[in-house]
Order: structure tokens, then C-alpha cells, then sequence
């Protein structure tokens, strides 16, 4: 008991656990500010660090305040009182400064080029500066509080009222961004900022300035101020430090969102592509051929008109439930080869003949919907590529399973083309293929083209059976 009695009159323990917060809270900042630096819009981000160099700086004085006790002890060479004591004057006039600093850099950005307050700074530190250096006397112990005390008055109480004032502007801007719940422990920081002013104002032990103040009664109440200024400072501004987090996380929140759109978007222009375009495609050919075999035939012309007007219909149904984002019932009612009848049947009015293997065993016909519908907008655009750009009469489609994956083979006689100008050619490297491709992919399958001069093309795909299955 008695051994504690004499570490607790040596060793100040309410300094060192003050310290630890200060350095701990400077160590956080730094640390959150070179994270997420490039990433933050708040404009307090920018000088933060300012911020953290204070913590540091800070934490490091008191622990230097906390030792000085210690270097009274008996047996222990004088000097070292007078360099602790001058290690806490001068970490504690830097943190000072960094103090005032921040608070001048965060009020000229949201106030805008007023830089006289800029020079505030530097004026305030060359007149402490001038101070320390012409009021030195014998009494260096004394001198170095008078110091302490100049630097107090001079940078940390208007500092501490600076960076209050620019705090509480900056907790406007909190709010309108969407982050309410830190607005709370950003007006504790600032309340402690006005505490540790007023701590500032009032005089410290063993200073011979307005001596109205110095009795031990305004000593005392200066230290407990300081302290509870400080410890409130450290611990509010940490869980303020949270900004980054919540910050971050609305980001991610966001591009995430932009992605959903993105991706929802690039489904629209597929949708419309693979489906609608196309079908206004077919149902321009077909009346390409019912004109000119109308007055050949006018019989054939006028079936051939009444199927592309049933196709418009169909078409314009299609329009209006992909606006409304439905499922068209009559293709929720069809199993997806039968809507690939339907698909072959409206195509056989551009003129070139479509030939169906289709070899799957009864139990894999009912595939999900959605992904069925997948395979209908394929189909479509590889036989509308067939009609605008091979010259083709006749296609074939072949469709078998191998194993536990659906085999898809799409192929015409038609005029084929180079492989190597295949990303050359604005015909075959656009919109369609690759709306192709990437259909394909997501049903977790393989892609594949190949084709020759005057020796028509084929399409391969390979997709599991998994991946097309109700719930997949």
C-alpha cells in the first residue's frame, strides 16, 4: 500500500491515462484520414490530419507532464525535471498550433479565401515564440511556465474557439449529406473545445500573470477543467472518427445501386434488341416478300400479310408488358420449345426455310421462365442475323442434351464470312452477338462461332441443365 501511495505521488496518473486517449484519438485520425483521404467529399476530411497531429502531439505532452513528478523523486539528477517540463512546453505549444491551424484551414474552406486568418497563425507562433525566447530568467522552472502559459492564452484558447466555430459548421454539412447520428458526438467535441477555452483562460500554477487568478482554488478548477476538456475532446472526436465508415459504407451503397441500374439497363437494351427490334426486323421482311409476291400470288401475298399482322400484335403485346415489366401470359402457358415453334413459324415468312432437331428428354422441357425466355431471345437474334446478313436459304437448329448440359447448334448455308474480320465488321461484332454471348454466359454456359467464305456459319452453345431449371 505504501509502495502504491509513493508510485501515486510520483507518478501522474491521470496525465498518463489523458495522454493515452490524446495519442490514441491523433493515432485514429491519421490512420482514418490516410484510408479514406481520396475517397471522403466532406471538406473537413482535407485537414483532418491537423487534427491527428494534435492528438499526437498532445498525448505526448501530458505524458511528459506525467513524468515530471517522477523526476523529483529523490536520488534523481535534477536537470531531468527541467527537460521533461520543457518537452511538455514545447509538445504542448505544437499541439497548440496544430490546433489553431485546423481550425483556420477548415473556416477558410467553408468561407472561403479569407487567408488573413492564415497569418493569424503564423504571427501568433513568432510572438510566442518571442516571448519564450526575451522572458527567460534564472528561474528556469518558472520560466517555463510562464510559457506554458503564453502559449495557452495565445494559441489554444483561440484556437479551441476557432475550431468549436468550425465544427459547428461543419455539423450543418453532416446533416445535409446523411449522416444525423455523428451530429451528436460532433456537438460533444465542440462542447468540450468551449470547456477547454475556458480552462485555457484561467490561470495555471505558478505564473505570474493576472494575478487575479492565481490562487490554487482557479489552479485547480483550471487543471480538472482541462482534463474533463481534454478526455471529453479525445472521446467524442473517436467515435466522430465513424464518419469514414458510414461514409464509405453510403458509397458502396450507392455504386452498388448504379451497378443494379447499370446492369438493369444493359437488360433493357437486350430485351429490346434480342426481342422487339427483331420482330419489327421479321415483320419487315415479311412484307418485303409479300411485295413481291403479291402480284405473282395474291393468295400467298395476302396470307403472308395476315401473318405479319398477327406477328405486329404480338408484337405490340410484347411492347406493352415489357414496359410494365410482365411476363406475357401466353408465353408463361407455352413449354419453350413450342415458343421456338411459334419463333420458327414467324420467321419462315422471310423466305428462308428453318429446319428443328430436337432431341431433350420430356423431363428437362420445363425450364424457369425467365431463363427460357433467355433462349427465345437467342434464337431470335441468331436467325434474325441469319435473314439480314447470310443470304441463307435454308437454317437448321439442333438441339440435344450431353449429359447434364443442353447442346444448341444454330447453322446456315449462307455466304459466311472471315473469322479474323469478325471484330472488324460492324455487321457481325455488334450489338447482336455479343447480346448473344453475354446471355450465354449468365446462364453459366459456352459460346462459340465459326465460320468460312461461301460455306455458311454455325453457332455452338453448351449450357447446363442446372442453370435452367426452376429455383437455379
Amino acid at each position: 500500500m505504501e509502495l502504491f501511495l509513493t508510485f501515486q505521488r510520483l507518478f501522474n496518473i491521470t496525465g498518463f491515462i489523458t495522454g493515452l486517449l490524446f495519442f490514441m484519438m491523433g493515432f485514429i485520425i491519421l490512420l482514418q484520414f490516410q484510408q479514406y483521404k481520396h475517397l471522403s467529399d466532406l471538406k473537413i476530411v482535407k485537414k483532418i490530419w491537423l487534427l491527428g497531429l494534435f492528438g499526437l502531439c498532445q498525448g505526448l505532452a501530458q505524458w511528459a507532464g506525467a513524468f515530471i513528478p517522477l523526476s523529483m523523486a529523490p536520488h534523481v539528477p535534477g536537470y531531468l525535471t527541467f527537460w521533461f517540463t520543457l518537452g511538455e512546453v514545447l509538445l504542448n505549444t505544437v499541439s497548440y498550433c496544430m490546433l489553431y491551424w485546423f481550425a483556420v484551414e477548415v473556416l477558410t474552406l467553408v468561407l472561403g479565401k479569407d487567408y488573413y486568418l492564415r497569418v493569424t497563425v503564423v504571427f501568433l507562433s513568432l510572438l510566442w515564440l518571442g516571448i519564450f525566447m526575451f522572458s527567460y530568467s534564472p528561474g528556469r522552472i518558472q520560466w517555463l511556465h510562464v510559457a506554458l502559459t503564453w502559449s495557452r492564452f495565445l494559441l489554444a484558447l483561440p484556437g479551441s474557439i476557432l475550431a468549436a466555430l468550425a465544427l459547428t459548421v461543419q455539423a450543418k454539412e453532416f446533416s445535409s449529406v446523411g449522416l444525423p447520428n455523428l451530429v451528436p458526438n460532433l456537438y460533444g467535441v465542440i462542447t468540450s473545445f468551449c470547456l477547454y477555452a475556458l480552462a485555457c483562460g484561467l490561470q495555471v500554477p505558478n505564473a505570474p500573470l493576472l494575478t487575479f487568478f492565481s490562487g490554487a482554488w482557479y489552479s485547480s478548477l483550471a487543471g480538472i477543467l482541462r482534463t474533463i476538456a481534454g478526455l471529453g475532446m479525445a472521446g467524442f472526436i473517436i467515435r466522430v472518427m465513424e464518419i469514414f465508415n458510414v461514409e464509405n459504407r453510403k458509397k458502396l451503397a450507392e455504386a452498388e445501386q448504379r451497378e443494379a441500374i447499370l446492369q438493369e439497363r444493359l437488360r433493357i437494351g437486350r430485351d429490346l434488341h434480342d426481342g422487339v427490334i427483331q420482330s419489327l426486323y421479321a415483320i419487315g421482311l415479311s412484307l418485303e416478300v409479300a411485295n413481291t409476291t403479291i402480284d405473282v400470288s395474291p393468295a400467298k401475298g395476302k396470307e403472308i400479310i395476315a401473318n405479319v399482322m398477327d406477328n405486329l400484335d404480338r408484337t405490340i403485346r410484347d411492347i406493352r408488358y415489357f414496359i410494365l415489366d410482365l411476363t406475357q401470359p401466353e408465353e408463361g402457358s407455352l413449354k419453350w420449345p413450342d415458343q421456338l415453334m411459334n419463333l420458327i413459324e414467324s420467321f419462315s415468312a422471310s423466305g428462308i426455310q428453318v429446319q428443328l432437331s430436337y432431341q431433350v428428354a420430356e423431363d428437362t422441357i420445363s425450364f424457369d421462365p425467365r431463363k427460357a425466355q433467355e433462349l427465345i431471345h437467342i434464337f431470335r437474334e441468331a436467325l434474325s442475323n441469319i435473314a439480314r446478313h447470310a443470304q441463307a436459304r435454308q437454317a437448321s437448329i439442333n438441339i440435344c442434351q450431353e449429359g447434364e448440359q443442353l447442346y444448341i447448334a444454330i447453322a446456315d448455308d449462307g455466304r459466311g464470312f472471315q473469322m479474323d474480320e469478325i471484330m472488324d465488321s460492324d455487321a457481325l461484332s455488334g450489338r447482336g452477338l455479343n447480346n448473344m454471348a453475354e446471355r450465354v454466359k449468365n446462364l453459366g454456359g459456352e459460346f462459340s462461332i465459326t465460320s468460312r467464305p461461301s460455306q455458311g456459319t454455325k453457332i455452338q452453345m453448351r449450357i447446363p441443365l442446372v442453370m435452367l431449371k426452376q429455383g437455379s
